[in-house]
């Protein structure tokens, strides 16, 4: 891709900061929606770190990363999406999920309600957010739940797809209204409890390590 973006390692990079505009035929867009099919469908969209509020996107994009960015709010996300990362950005509020979206990594933002989570929802990082509440997560395929460092008194029912969950320093944690019954590995005030060999968290490391530049 020539100059606004580049590849690497099947990342594609927004390097750019553009005025978000309420149309669709932007040059970004255009240049973004070529990009994607022309290249990997699977790639990974990257925005700069100095964009504050999130762009028109293409809806074939499913995987988006906002990591370090100022952007505080998402409503309009890509129907398509299956991955979202936004991990250690400004962002505050989420008005709604796609139904496609399997992995949310918000950790370390400031998030502190979520709108109602897709089913297909497999891995959830909600970690240092100040979360008073969890949402409802009985519906979802919930594979990895990593919540730690939040408010919360009481955790919700779980699926049992469950198969990861860290809630260290949840200080005032004290009820779970239903203990998942397939958990692997279960921590919490700073000891892991390895029921059996955690594969699942090694698959987290390695679909992480994708969204690193």
């Amino acid at each position: 891709m020539k100059s606004i973006f580049s590849s690497f390692k099947q990342k594609l990079i927004l390097k750019d900061v553009f005025t978000v505009v309420s149309n669709k035929s932007n040059k970004m867009f255009c240049e973004i929606m070529k990009w994607y099919e022309e290249g990997d469908e699977d790639a990974i969209l990257t925005l700069n770190p100095d964009y504050t509020e999130l762009p028109d996107l293409p809806e074939n994009v499913k995987h988006l990363n906002l990591t370090n960015t100022n952007i505080d709010m998402l409503t309009n996300l890509p129907p398509n999406l299956e991955s979202l990362v936004a991990m250690n950005s400004k962002l505050s509020e989420i008005k709604s999920l796609p139904p496609s979206l399997t992995l949310l990594n918000i950790g370390n933002t400031f998030v502190k309600f979520l709108p109602e989570l897709p089913q297909k929802l497999e891995i959830l990082v909600v970690t240092n957010n100040g979360m008073e509440y969890m949402p409802k997560m009985i519906h979802t395929n919930l594979r990895i739940l990593l919540c730690g460092y939040n408010y919360m008194e009481i955790m919700p029912e779980l699926p049992d797809t469950l198969e990861t969950l860290d809630c260290t320093g949840c200080a005032y944690l004290s009820t779970f209204v239903r203990f998942p019954l397939n958990v692997h590995t279960f921590e919490r005030d700073f000891t892991m409890f390895a029921i059996k060999e955690d594969k699942t968290m090694k698959e987290l490391n390695n679909i992480m390590a994708r969204f690193e530049l």
